[in-house]
């Protein structure tokens, strides 16, 4: 179709054209993105759709998808991908070191089941942890060992 038959400055879906921003083209960055990829990249990341991307910036389900095959937005997206993974990883540092200060508090209780059960978490983590078969024999024994006092103190039969 002819750009008359669509409006002038449309593409094939009625977008405006990329391109001259005075023909209703948008403004391109020299990194490669616009000003429409630069939102895409924010609300893409924020885990939106595809469908609502184009809803909320007033275009075509195609040409979200379009643009985000563009190697400038797939080189963002990657990017900010990169960055909450880093991020999550942050956390994850965080919350490692409240859980073994948890552990550590479990170890102290007074309750025996409670310190049965820190150990036997703390054993299976340091398990997990160690790749030399030496050890890795040392800790099963151990955990073997701390699932057998659990299950005397429950009144169980031994194993």
């Amino acid at each position: 179709m002819a750009n008359d038959e669509l409006g002038e400055g449309r593409d094939s879906t009625g977008d405006p054209d990329e391109g001259d921003p005075a023909e209703g083209g948008v403004y391109e960055d020299p990194e490669g993105l616009d000003v429409f990829d630069e939102m895409l990249v924010v609300l893409k990341s924020e885990g939106r759709s595809d469908a609502a991307i184009a809803l909320q910036l007033g275009r075509s389900t195609k040409t979200v998808q379009r643009h985000r095959q563009r190697p400038a937005v797939k080189a963002a997206l990657a990017a900010r991908q990169r960055e909450r993974v880093a991020e999550v990883r942050s956390r994850l540092g965080v919350a490692a070191v409240e859980a073994v200060s948890v552990l550590q508090e479990g170890l102290r209780s007074y309750r025996m089941t409670e310190q049965l059960r820190a150990a036997q978490i703390t054993l299976n983590a340091l398990f997990r942890m160690r790749s030399d078969d030496g050890n890795a024999e040392i800790i099963e024994e151990m955990i073997e060992q701390m699932a057998e006092i659990e299950r005397l103190r429950e009144g169980q039969e031994p194993a």
